[in-house]
């Protein structure tokens, strides 16, 4: 029931380790969950498939959508979303 968590853990030390404040590692964790039973449910299949697949995609949209409020913010300071503006 931990691994989840451990693993958000090492993801938050890892962007800490290269001076990156990722804030949104419970929230990516958050969507790959309900996406995954989403498509789970809506797939189904052996092994759920869908529902990893979903899960994955879920979580690659996420964080590729929070990347560039990093590149783009960090030239002001604080990574926000009113740098892409």
């Amino acid at each position: 029931m931990a691994v989840p968590l451990i693993l958000a853990s090492i993801g938050g030390i890892l962007c800490a380790q290269v001076n990156v404040f990722n804030i949104a590692l419970e929230a990516m964790m958050l969507v790959g969950a309900l996406f995954g039973v989403v498509g789970g449910y809506l797939w189904g299949g052996t092994w759920y498939a869908g529902g990893l697949l979903t899960a994955l995609a879920a979580g690659l949209i996420c964080a590729g959508g929070y990347s560039p409020c990093l590149r783009f913010g960090s030239r002001g300071g604080t990574p926000s979303l009113w740098a892409l503006l």
